[in-house]
This record gives structure tokens, C-alpha cells and sequence, in this order.
């Protein structure tokens, strides 16, 4: 079996290289074939330049495109089975990837990391700001979309390669926004989903702006509603 995994990078010159050696030394001690896609979102750092160092396989946007965008990207080039993407400041550790590969064997097409769900373990909180802007997004989600779930946007998510290669395939949000249309078009389809309890240790330098990240994010959520799509 081989797995992907997708790491969106804007200027996170500060963090990527622990990350790539603990993902590296994660992957070293398992069974499974592997590959690390970092999609460079147009850094004015030297995020760029830290992945090629690390050979790992580079996708390079040349301008800030966002999230979805470049998970999306990721995802076009991912050779794995199982495909994941993940936060590149690692707030949810590499080693809770062994949970939703157990999942997917399970049979579940997507697997969706929470931050609310009961036997997730928040180590450090977010600050109170955006917890509250957090709580009031997934509660707008969950008034326009009806979806069940307790946290759409966790940067931990996994999927059959199958399923993952369809979906992004399709997808039109190019924001943080990304993940409801995801989850959006997978129940469409008929796509089994697990929402799954993670650890979570908050990043204090989030590159999720407090003031004008939430009204992007509220404009895309919008005009997905208005798609009339879901």
C-alpha cells in the first residue's frame, strides 16, 4: 500500500523543516510505501527552498492562491492509495494518521478529523477569538448545509484514492472554505464518512487571518448555498 501525504505551505519557512523530519521519521518506521507533496502557496519565505533541500516532491504556486487550491494541486499529482493532507505546522500530530488508516481499511471513503468530537484531546487551545469565530462557523454549516458533523475545518483529512481523485476533481472553493464543499459533494455522492477525534495542539502562528480570513471564508460557504448545488 502507498499513501500520500499533502502539506499546503504558505511562508511557513518557521516550522516546515521539523515538520518534514518528524513526517519523515514517521513514515520510516511503518510498512506502507509513502510520498510528501508540499505545495508552496507562493511563500515570500523560504518555504520553497526547505522542501527542495528535503527532497521531497515540491509543487510550487507562483502566486498565494489558497487552501484549497493547493491541497487540491496536491491531490491531482498523488500517486497513494490512501491520500491525506495535513496542516504543515503539524497541530494535529503525524502519528494520528494510524486511526484513519485503520478507518479507510474499515471501508470508509473519507475520514475528517475533530477538534470537537468527545474523544478528540485538545492539548492547547486556540485563543479565545478564534475558538468562538471556529464555533460560530461550523454552527452557520450546520444551519445551511444540515451536515452532522462536529468540525468541518481540521486540517487533518484522509481518503480512498479513489474518492479523493473525484472529489477534488470538482472542486470550486479555493479558500479554507474547501473542506464543507468536500464534504459537501462526498454525501452527494454517497461517500461513506467518518468524523474522527484528534489530538490537537493549537499553532500559535496560524496563517488564518482573525479579521479577514472569517468574512473569505463566510463569502465562499455563501455562494455554495446559493449554487443551489447542496
Amino acid at each position: 500500500m502507498k499513501i500520500s501525504l499533502i502539506i499546503p505551505a504558505y511562508n511557513e519557512g518557521t516550522c516546515l523543516l521539523h515538520t518534514l523530519k518528524k513526517v519523515k521519521d514517521y513514515f520510516r518506521e511503518k510498512p506502507w510505501e509513502s510520498e510528501i507533496i508540499v505545495v508552496n502557496d507562493g511563500s515570500q519565505d523560504n518555504t520553497g527552498e526547505i522542501a527542495k533541500k528535503e527532497k521531497v516532491k515540491t509543487l510550487n504556486n507562483p502566486l498565494n492562491k489558497g487552501k484549497g487550491f493547493s491541497v487540491k494541486r496536491g491531490i491531482e499529482t498523488a500517486e497513494g492509495d490512501y491520500i491525506f493532507f495535513t496542516d504543515a505546522d503539524l497541530s494535529t500530530p503525524i502519528e494520528e494518521i494510524d486511526k484513519f488508516v485503520a478507518c479507510l481499511d474499515e471501508g470508509y471513503d473519507l475520514a475528517i478529523g475533530s477538534r470537537a468530537h468527545p474523544e478528540s484531546k485538545i492539548l492547547r487551545r486556540q485563543a479565545k477569538q478564534r475558538e468562538i469565530m471556529g464555533k460560530f462557523f461550523n454552527l452557520l454549516v450546520k444551519i445551511l448545509f444540515r451536515l452532522p458533523y462536529r468540525d468541518t475545518q481540521c486540517g487533518f483529512k484522509g481518503f480512498r484514492r479513489e474518492a479523493a481523485k473525484k472529489l477534488f476533481s470538482q472542486l470550486k472553493c479555493e479558500g479554507f472554505a474547501f473542506d464543507v464543499e468536500i464534504i459537501l459533494k462526498a454525501r452527494a455522492a454517497g461517500y461513506s464518512i467518518k468524523e474522527i477525534g484528534v489530538t490537537w495542539i493549537n499553532a500559535p502562528d496560524s496563517k488564518v487571518k482573525l479579521f479577514s480570513s472569517p468574512f473569505s471564508m463566510l463569502r465562499e460557504i455563501l455562494k455554495l448555498k446559493l449554487s443551489r448545488n447542496f
